[in-house]
């Protein structure tokens, strides 16, 4: 933003010491005069030779100067274009702050988040066949067990019928009958079996149990 103003003052300090103007000469050029009475003083006084080396010295630092400053103003970027672009993005980083959290590490984490959900969406397609893919394995593994649990019921079933009449009938109860009735039923969002038919379920398994008794 300052680029105009850097410039212009380097220049500024660039003139007074290497160019001058009409009606002054520049520092160089005064230093420069300065250095060479200097030096002619020396040949006649050698007490003043330390002074004009003190002086060429300086005139050295001068040139050192100015030579720093020219490479400064080359380097100087003004380009209004892009300092307009650089405050817009300013301007919309202090708005995220604002909206985000206040500070650039919450924006960084809800801009990320933010792009988790996006890459959900966007790829929402592919995660549902793949958990239809995983849905039809765990219903065709639940199936297995739940037709295994179910024969296991049935082959128990009249055995367990037959104890506990028994057992009525010590209890002066010989007409009394009991039963376990295992029943399934059809589901098109259930487990597949034998058949290709669909079979309801729940934390049960696949049988609806009842006991009968008359």
């Amino acid at each position: 933003a300052n680029a105009e103003s850097l410039a212009s003052l380097a220049q500024a300090a660039l003139g007074a010491l290497e160019e001058g103007t009409p009606e002054a000469p520049s520092t160089q050029d005064l230093l420069g005069e300065a250095v060479q009475a200097l030096a002619n003083l020396a040949r006649i006084d050698a007490s003043l030779s330390e002074q004009h080396q003190q002086a060429g010295l300086a005139l050295d630092t001068l040139a050192e100067i100015a030579r720093d400053l020219r490479d400064y103003v080359e380097r100087i970027e003004y380009n209004p274009r892009r300092l307009e672009q650089i405050e817009e993005r300013l301007g919309l980083i202090q708005n995220l702050k604002r909206k985000y959290g206040g500070s650039l590490e919450a924006v960084l984490a809800f801009g990320e988040s933010a792009r988790q959900q996006l890459d959900t969406i966007t790829h929402a397609g592919e995660r549902i066949q793949a958990l239809q893919v995983e849905e039809a394995r765990l219903l065709e593994r639940l199936a297995a067990q739940g037709m295994e649990l179910s024969r296991r019921r049935h082959a128990v079933a009249g055995d367990l019928a037959r104890k506990i009449e028994a057992e009525l009938s010590d209890l002066k109860m010989a007409g009394a009958r009991f039963a376990v009735d295992l029943q399934a039923r059809s589901d098109p969002q259930g487990a597949p079996v034998d058949g290709g038919r669909r079979l309801a379920f729940d934390a049960s398994g696949l049988d609806r149990v009842e006991f009968l008794v008359a």
